[in-house]
């Protein structure tokens, strides 16, 4: 069966033989989940490579026009927007001009007005930058305490290190294409279900934490309040940090409690920092709980601080303002 993508017929997905890594296999996926009828051939035979309808991560040429997405050639430096300087993969690139496409192909259930863009945006910041920065060899830090198995060191396990070498260079084609499919498989599965919870986190969650930015008493303020109850969502607070130029640390919200309600802290790290955070709660509190936490004046209503102050609570909203007060006046004289 044909794919059509306007004038264009869409039967070949072309990409490199040989090794493969995080960055191909994800672009295949995306593309065959558009266009589930277009066959995926392996290859660097350049007469081949002329007769793909989408080639990636070969070819030498970046052509968004004719479907070409390579990213190794000289003087390439497309970047997936303005707010990031890491220079796009093959997966960035097929995630930039079809993502679209790619989450209208997986067929969620959506609300009506679904905001897409919103949606773009997370995956990307959550998802793809990591995996175009990891394929152009930068670090997410310069000092990194231990090294994490991350998605790419998954991916490259798929590929096969034992074929014999007494065996055809087509048998080992037809491993490696098998391997191919396997791990195509696998990291599909993974960005389905991370697509699924953001869906999920928008559809819950987006109105009242862009409410609790939009009243903030100062546009200046290291934190907010969200009193309609939802749970401040990492990804969303450090989206809208971005697009409306805010610089939110702190998070205070409401749980309901058999003790009744209580408001809780949540320190938020930076970008890319899984626990550190950005602005913890005061040293001196770290680690307290109840009557511990009442032996300061103003903190007869404070319940904990966690030991390594990236939360705590307190039993009325007055006390846990104080407290994101309070760990940012003492976080700003630190860092001045």
């Amino acid at each position: 069966m044909e794919e059509r993508e306007g004038n264009k017929s869409i039967n070949t997905i072309i990409t490199h033989d040989g090794a493969f890594h995080l960055d191909d296999v994800l672009a295949c996926f995306m593309l065959k989940k558009i266009y589930p009828h277009a066959n995926i051939v392996r290859t660097r035979n350049e007469d081949t490579i002329k007769t793909g309808d989408i080639v990636v991560d070969v070819g030498g040429v970046f052509d968004p026009t004719n479907f070409k997405y390579d990213h190794h050639q000289r003087g390439f430096n497309q970047t997936y927007n303005d707010n990031y300087d890491i220079k796009m993969s093959s997966a960035g690139l097929v995630y930039k001009y079809h993502g679209m496409q790619f989450i209208k192909a997986l067929g969620l259930d959506v609300q009506p007005d679904f905001d897409y863009l919103l949606l773009l945006g997370l995956l990307y910041e959550t998802y793809f930058v990591s995996v175009d920065a990891n394929d152009n060899g930068v670090d997410i830090s310069d000092d990194v305490r231990y090294n994490e198995r991350t998605l790419d060191n998954v991916i490259r396990s798929f590929v096969p290190f034992d074929i014999p070498e007494k065996e055809s260079i087509e048998y080992g084609d037809k491993v490696r294409y098998e391997a191919f499919e396997k791990a195509m498989e696998y990291i599909g599965s993974d960005l389905v279900r991370h697509c699924k919870y953001l869906m999920h986190q928008i559809n819950k969650d987006k109105m009242p934490i862009l409410q609790s930015f939009n009243q903030m008493k100062d546009p200046r303020s290291r934190y907010i309040i969200m009193e309609s109850g939802a749970y401040p969502v990492k990804e969303l607070i450090q989206y809208y940090n971005t697009s409306l130029n805010r610089n939110v640390s702190i998070i205070i919200y409401k749980i309901r409690s058999r003790e009744g309600t209580i408001y809780k802290l949540l320190c938020i790290p930076k970008k890319g920092i899984r626990y550190t955070p950005e602005i913890p709660l005061c040293e001196e509190w770290r680690g307290l709980r109840n009557e511990q936490m009442r032996r300061f004046p103003k903190l007869k209503n404070a319940s904990f601080v966690h030991a390594t102050g990236f939360c705590g609570a307190a039993m009325d909203l007055e006390t846990a303002e104080y407290m994101a007060q309070k760990s940012i006046e003492e976080y700003l004289k630190k860092n001045a």
